[in-house]
């Protein structure tokens, strides 16, 4: 099984958010689960320009990415 730590890039490759590419946020071993997040432009402006996105998947639903 891949290891995973904070900061590592990932992509959701199944699941209800795949191609979801990000950072890992947080981490859940107990129950193999991973926050990723990524910054986007914010469709208000008027509440800041940029927003994070995140969503939950399992270890089993992403791959690494190469650093950036």
């Amino acid at each position: 099984m891949e290891s995973f730590e904070l900061g590592d890039r990932v992509r959701v490759k199944s699941g209800d958010h795949a191609d979801f590419a990000g950072e890992i946020k947080g981490i859940n071993q107990a129950k193999s689960l991973l926050k990723v997040g990524r910054t986007a432009l914010n469709p208000r402006p008027a509440e800041g320009l940029f927003v994070l996105e995140t969503v939950v998947a399992k270890f089993s639903e992403v791959e690494k990415l190469p650093p950036a």
